[in-house]
């Protein structure tokens, strides 16, 4: 049996982030985080442990972090290296 749940934009936004970040689907994100058996859904739910270490967190992602600085993380990084080895 399948029931519709009507949630506000923003809440579903959120949802659907949380979702994303964990590479996940948001059905799936709420069978994991509200710990329904596997069975309950047609496909298996992965059980996920919360990260404990910054290692855990970035397992299997790629790309960058950013620090919210509007610098350039490699400007001029050659001409420093080079400064600091003269």
């Amino acid at each position: 049996m399948s029931r519709t749940l009507e949630l506000p934009d923003a809440l579903y936004e959120l949802l659907k982030q949380a979702a994303e970040a964990e590479g996940t689907t948001p059905e799936d994100w709420l069978k994991t985080h509200l710990c329904v058996d596997a069975d309950v859904g047609k496909k298996p739910v992965k059980t996920r442990k919360k990260p404990q270490t910054l290692a855990d967190l970035f397992s299997g992602r790629v790309g960058i972090v950013r620090s919210g600085d509007k610098a350039a993380l490699s400007e001029a990084c050659g001409d420093r290296y080079t400064d600091y080895l003269e």
